[in-house]
């Protein structure tokens, strides 16, 4: 690995560095350019290609803006369409931002093995991706970009080692994640409560990414 991609690596993994949201989306197209400069340079280029690119957060770190920040600068990143079994929101569009199913078709899938990960979310609702679209990104080469949970995200490293960059991004503090979440207003006061209390358990996990930054000024879009 070259001296740029070890540079950056050291900038963007620092623990507690804080970071803009269009800083954090330049330096995942960078990492995504080193990366496959490397790959190249090896006569195993198929098998060295990182091409999975996964972002994971607590809700309300700005991972959504993130990743549609990350395809407007780059089209050769795809996004991942998770299936999930929650309420489709306002503007949401069924099979690009999420496929939405019913319980009884989401645990279908999970007897039928067609999830390479999958959670049931707050004890409530499911959310997973589909071991087709894994494979697929992975046999044609093509970059995909996954906005999963912790535990989803430590999944897949297990299961593709040599595929994929991890990146966990955290909110400066638990308040202004508390203020994300109320601003923007997608999520009622009990809901907000079940996500403010999973932070501190998402947070143990962060170790197990390639790269941990906090989101210092991310905007989250309203929903309503």
């Amino acid at each position: 690995m070259n001296f740029l991609l070890q540079e950056m690596g050291r900038e963007i993994n620092t623990i507690g560095s804080k970071s803009s949201s269009e800083h954090i989306v330049n330096h995942v197209i960078t990492l995504k350019v080193e990366t496959e400069k490397n790959a190249r340079a090896n006569s195993k280029y198929s098998i060295n290609m990182k091409n999975i690119i996964i972002i994971s957060a607590p809700s309300g770190s700005g991972k959504t803006t993130l990743c549609r920040g990350l395809q407007k600068r780059d089209e050769t990143i795809h996004f991942s369409v998770s299936c999930t079994t929650r309420e489709q929101r306002n503007g949401e569009v069924d099979g690009v931002d999420y496929t939405f199913l019913t319980n009884e078709a989401f645990k279908k899938g999970i007897e039928n093995n067609e999830f390479v990960e999958w959670e049931q979310i707050h004890g409530d609702y499911y959310y997973g991706t589909l071991k087709t679209t894994i494979e697929a990104a992975i046999k044609g080469e093509d970059y995909l970009l996954l906005e999963l949970d912790v535990k989803g995200a430590i999944v897949l490293q297990k299961l593709y080692p040599n595929k994929t960059i991890s990146i966990f991004i955290e909110p400066p503090s638990l308040g202004d994640l508390r203020t994300r979440l109320v601003n923007r207003g997608t999520d009622s006061e009990e809901r907000i409560t079940k996500r403010l209390e999973r932070y501190n358990a998402e947070l143990e996990y962060k170790s197990n990414f390639t790269y941990h930054i906090i989101n210092d000024d991310v905007v989250v879009p309203s929903m309503k």
